[in-house]
């Protein structure tokens, strides 16, 4: 089974390095949504001296860095409806070679995320997210982590989209050779669970079926 190109060392330093770089903008997004004023960069210090949340933010600007960053992977809906078993799973991952996601932290605590995008010009961030979907990611990640065996790579995570089922899954490269899957949330429908590490196989043979009666309506 092919694996996803994973970026090189180069890259990786000068994707942190625009991670690192959108970090004030982060933080002013995040106090942005938690005082209700919506450009963050137009706060004064001195309107939010006495709020608890203000003050909270400032804390976690002394003690934010950035984690370990998430190469993303996508999934079409096309590819899945006509996924057969023996595949290879890895010629239907299609790598966004020019997108990561960084998390932020303080200390064990995920605030949300950072991503990056190369353009012409080089490596920026693009978008910010508070807490959800990036915690869930980092926290599976550390799991896996926690119960890996010598048979998972946890060094390298990445992560999987579906995005026409709003399906997302933590991956790893198996020191064999295969793809391991884990699901970021209980989705019924897939009937997978979050503590277990599949095989990509495993998971896209649950995939199919549900992909083949998919609508097209927003899910």
């Amino acid at each position: 089974m092919s694996l996803p190109v994973q970026a090189s060392t180069n890259e990786v330093d000068l994707m942190r390095l625009a991670a690192t770089n959108g970090l004030p903008a982060f933080l002013h997004f995040q106090l942005a949504l938690k005082t209700g004023v919506p450009d963050g960069n137009q706060i004064k210090t001195s309107e939010f001296q006495s709020n608890s949340e203000f003050t909270e933010i400032i804390n976690q600007k002394k003690k934010a860095s950035i984690g370990v960053p998430f190469q993303t992977y996508s999934l079409s809906l096309k590819d899945v409806q006509s996924f057969k078993s023996g595949n290879d799973v890895g010629l239907l991952l299609k790598p966004n070679k020019n997108q990561s996601i960084f998390p932020v932290t303080t200390g064990k605590d995920v605030l949300g995320g950072i991503t990056v995008e190369k353009s012409d010009s080089g490596w920026k961030p693009t978008e910010y997210t508070t807490g959800g979907f990036v915690s869930e990611l980092s926290v599976t990640r550390d799991q896996m982590i926690f119960t890996s065996t010598k048979s998972t790579n946890t060094e390298s995570p990445f992560l999987v989209q579906m995005k026409s089922l709003n399906y997302n899954f933590l991956g790893f490269h198996g020191t064999n050779g295969e793809i391991l899957l884990r699901p970021l949330r209980s989705y019924p429908a897939l009937g997978l669970s979050t503590n277990i590490n599949y095989n990509a196989e495993t998971v896209l043979e649950h995939l199919e079926p549900i992909a083949n009666r998919y609508n097209g309506l927003p899910r």
